[in-house]
């Protein structure tokens, strides 16, 4: 049989990009905002828990077909888990979103946010206890 090739000089090797965790990202905070555990999404898709979080860590690429599924049961759009995906990194809004620290607190502002006195004593709250927080780590 014919030798291997050595790969071409100067080409990346083939792994996940930086638009790939921001798609992950936008997968984990779509799911979380369903309220759907990575086990029910990946029992709907057919795989694993784990493949969903290869998915949303950016460690597996996801493939057309799959996104277009994954949309489907997250009752979303390709275009929403695809938005500005070009190359910049996460912001960090939109990393602390994706944890589910972040989503919590996000879902408990949000049923404040009709009461607007009640919820400046929060973000108040929220600037004291971590003003406090740094000064006591120094």
């Amino acid at each position: 049989m014919g030798q291997r090739k050595p790969p071409l000089a100067g080409l990346k090797p083939r792994g996940p990009t930086d638009s790939d965790l921001l798609v992950g990202q936008r997968i984990r905070r779509r799911r979380l905002e369903k309220n759907l555990s990575q086990t029910q999404l990946g029992a709907a898709l057919g795989v694993s828990f784990q493949q969903i979080q290869k998915y949303e860590k950016g460690i597996n690429r996801v493939g057309a077909i799959r996104l277009q599924q994954i949309a489907n049961q997250l009752e979303t759009e390709v275009a929403v888990l695809l938005a500005e995906t070009g190359r910049n990194l996460p912001s960090a809004i939109d990393q602390f979103l994706a944890t589910k620290e972040g989503h919590d607190l996000f879902e408990a502002v949000m049923r404040l946010r009709e009461d607007a006195r009640l919820l400046r004593a929060v973000v108040r709250a929220i600037d004291v206890f971590s003003r406090e927080a740094l000064s006591d780590d120094r």
